[in-house]
């Protein structure tokens, strides 16, 4: 299974595409990165095997009572109507993980389907289905990916940096009034997880061990800014440090008209000729490469 190789270059990104995003809206990202890839260890979804869509408690409730993934195995024969195994179901467990995943979400093995990459981006009939897929290519366009969408979602789970990018400008084009700075910037990661990234979660899931260990990457990424020379580091006023060039200013109408003027011709060539007088003048120019 593809995993996450360094998690503070996923830090660098998130603040790209939020600028201005407070060490409480990084941790709140990251904590989910934390929970849907088993700490970074698999930016696949693992399929389920078909005893847990079917699991009950004491009380006789589904343990993980997703309809649609029971409905997809007793359609598809693998599975009685009392969700006992048939022979055919036998064969279930040879699978490969993505056409099992394609069995979950779509009822049929050759589907693309369910999560892919840091926030386990997630395609099928339980995300959304057709309108879910249109975003998805939607993205595809703008980024301006040439393939399939099999082979994005791939690169999605195989190249971290890509797919946290591109999951994130999924999100803010999807849902802006919570994807942007100052939203994330005073959400906790639950509040994001169960609200927003998976809404129909219905297991517990250890959300202090999850934040916990968030904290600790925020930590470490902290830790390597601070051995940046100071003249590289890009900090802004309530988040956190990351590298790269200083941010530039926007511009306003009085920046737009305080632009230098053209130079003439006549000043080109006396630019020339002092040059010949004053070589050091000349390490002030642009030099044509």
């Amino acid at each position: 299974m593809p995993k996450i190789e360094d998690k503070s270059k996923l830090i660098a990104i998130i603040q790209e595409e939020f600028p201005g995003i407070s060490q409480q809206g990084v941790e709140t990202i990251m904590t989910n990165v934390e929970l849907e890839t088993g700490g970074g260890k698999d930016t696949v979804e693992n399929a389920w095997p078909i005893d847990k869509m079917f699991e009950k408690d004491q009380s006789g409730s589904y343990v993980n009572d997703v309809r649609t993934m029971r409905k997809h195995v007793i359609d598809l024969g693998y599975v009685d109507n009392q969700g006992i195994l048939t022979e055919k179901g036998k064969k279930y467990n040879s699978l490969t993980n993505t056409q099992k995943l394609g069995v979950m979400y779509e009822g049929d093995p050759n589907a693309v389907a369910g999560g892919f990459g840091p926030l386990q981006l997630t395609l099928g009939k339980a995300a959304g289905g057709k309108a879910r897929k249109k975003q998805v290519e939607a993205q595809m366009k703008a980024q301006g990916f040439e393939g399939t969408i099999n082979a994005f979602m791939e690169k999605i789970s195989t190249d971290a940096e890509f797919g946290m990018r591109n999951t994130l400008q999924f999100y803010k084009a999807d849902s802006p009034d919570i994807w942007n700075s100052d939203s994330l910037s005073n959400m906790t990661g639950e509040e994001l997880g169960q609200g927003y990234i998976n809404p129909s979660r219905n297991w517990e899931v250890d959300w202090e061990a999850h934040s916990a260990a968030a904290r600790d990457t925020v930590g470490t990424h902290l830790q390597e800014v601070e051995q940046i020379p100071s003249e590289q580091k890009q900090v802004f006023p309530g988040q956190l440090p990351t590298t790269g060039a200083p941010p530039q200013a926007p511009q306003d109408a009085t920046t737009i008209q305080q632009a230098e003027p053209e130079v003439t011709i006549e000043e080109k060539r006396e630019e020339k000729e002092a040059i010949k007088i004053d070589p050091k003048k000349a390490e002030l120019l642009p030099v044509d490469v």
